[in-house]
């Protein structure tokens, strides 16, 4: 792709391990009409809470983690408020969350609870324990007696989604938006999996519909930006960033997005300038370093120069283990380097359970063999491993969507080298029915991943 691919497996690693860690995005993604009783002996800290889950429900983190202190000041003994936090806290990386998540969950007294609190508790306990078939009984047993809960069926509806099954998932949150139609993050799911299938325009659809129903939040306008960096409409994308970026000033993820566009739209100086302002972000400076390493890396591998990646990758902190630098690797003939990150890579597969994780590291690994074996000149072993990565990869948002682009042009472009010219044209056309500007770059030779000397197409 046109970027450094820096940190993608990581970041998508520790997205889909949350999912098995925390109890669901049910609880963490919340918006509904008649809003249920929770636990506490304060009107104040049941309003607390009320705010923290709409807060949480925007994606506003920052927002979310201030009500649930607030709540835990007026009741200290707030059960789902104490839980939600150590998620929070969780999700940021603090080492300690998950022992402390688990030291709640297991000293909870149920019989306090209502059916709705037990449940998340119970589910939380099964699945810090690892005990997937537990967790999923206590979803499917609670679903009977509670078959509208939107809580249980988003539970119910990530969980398919975790493990690939995208139509059921896709059933599941369409019930969802129809109990519960203010629950708008059910459309933003509905339009990640129409992404992850290819079905664009579908996707769309139901980002318009999150934006219509929600204008005021960021989070469906930097769902929209993602769909138009991945689809090639990248003025688009940024005009939708900017919007929620208004919105919301302090929404991350939007700014670190914007680096890429401007990057796309060929504006370095507007790059520079988009990662200066989420530096000065207090809440975003910490999820700088992955733009930063994007901008120092962009013109290096644009140009080919890989001994200056290398030297990039290992004095800037930019992810040493990345694609980025295992592609340089492999151009200079470091294959001690090379060794060293497929053995990493590998490691890491061995312990993973994540469906995702499973999926996202195995299509890297045989993106990164395809890449070894065209520089030592095996191209039809090359075409082979691009072509198996290419089926373990999704169109699931920018990350994931653009390995799965820059392994079509990688496969394209060994394919010319191969003297394949009907097969790069096939290829081709894959990537321009997805992105029609990486396939223009591609075609007018502005950009080769590898820069292997090849004629046509």
């Amino acid at each position: 792709r046109r970027r450094g691919e820096v940190g993608f497996v990581k970041r998508w690693i520790l997205v889909a391990m949350a999912g098995v860690l925390v109890v669901a995005t049910g609880i963490a993604y919340l918006s509904f009409s008649e809003r249920p009783e929770w636990t506490t002996s304060s009107p104040e800290a049941l309003a607390e809470f009320r705010m923290a889950m709409d807060a949480m429900m925007k994606l506003y983190h920052t927002e979310t983690r201030q009500h649930l202190e607030r709540a835990l000041e007026l009741d200290p003994d707030f059960v789902m408020a104490r839980i939600i936090l150590a998620q929070e806290q969780a999700r940021r990386g603090h080492e300690k969350a998950i022992e402390e998540l688990r030291r709640l969950v297991d000293g909870t007294d149920l019989s306090r609870l209502n059916p709705r609190e037990r449940f998340l508790v119970e589910l939380t306990r099964a699945r810090l324990r690892g005990d997937h078939e537990k967790a999923d009984a206590i979803v499917s047993s609670y679903l009977e007696s509670h078959p509208d809960d939107p809580f249980a069926l988003e539970i119910e509806a990530r969980a398919h989604w975790s493990r690939g099954e995208l139509d059921r998932a896709k059933e599941l949150f369409r019930r969802l938006v129809e109990v519960s139609p203010n629950w708008v993050v059910g459309y933003n799911s509905l339009g990640y999996i129409c992404m992850e299938q290819g079905e664009f325009e579908q996707a769309e659809e139901y980002f318009s519909t999150y934006r219509f129903i929600a204008p005021d939040q960021a989070n469906p306008y930097d769902s929209s930006g993602e769909l138009f960096i991945l689809t090639g409409r990248w003025q688009e994308a940024r005009d939708n960033l900017f919007k929620a970026i208004e919105i919301k000033p302090d929404f991350c993820a939007s700014h670190e997005k914007l680096v890429l566009v401007d990057l796309l739209l060929g504006d370095g100086e507007a790059a520079r300038e988009a990662l200066q302002q989420m530096e000065a972000i207090p809440a975003c400076a910490r999820m700088a370093r992955a733009p930063r390493c994007r901008i120092l890396l962009w013109p290096l591998l644009m140009e080919h120069r890989w001994q200056e990646v290398l030297a990039v990758s290992d004095g800037q902190d930019c992810y040493p283990e990345s694609i980025s630098a295992y592609r340089a690797a492999a151009m200079l003939g470091d294959s001690g380097r090379c060794d060293t990150i497929e053995a990493s890579l590998r490691a890491r597969l061995e312990t993973m359970e994540s469906p995702l994780g499973r999926s996202i590291v195995t299509a890297q690994l045989d993106h990164m063999e395809g890449i070894r074996a065209a520089a030592q000149g095996n191209l039809a072993t090359a075409i082979a491993a691009f072509r198996r990565a290419d089926r373990n990869l999704t169109w699931r948002g920018v990350e994931i969507g653009f390995l799965k682009l820059l392994n079509l042009e990688t496969l394209a472009e060994v394919q010319l080298a191969a003297g394949d010219t009907a097969g790069a044209r096939a290829t081709l056309r894959t990537l321009q029915g997805i992105n029609p500007p990486l396939a223009r770059w591609f075609e007018e030779g502005s950009y080769r991943p590898l820069g292997l000397q090849v004629t046509g197409p």
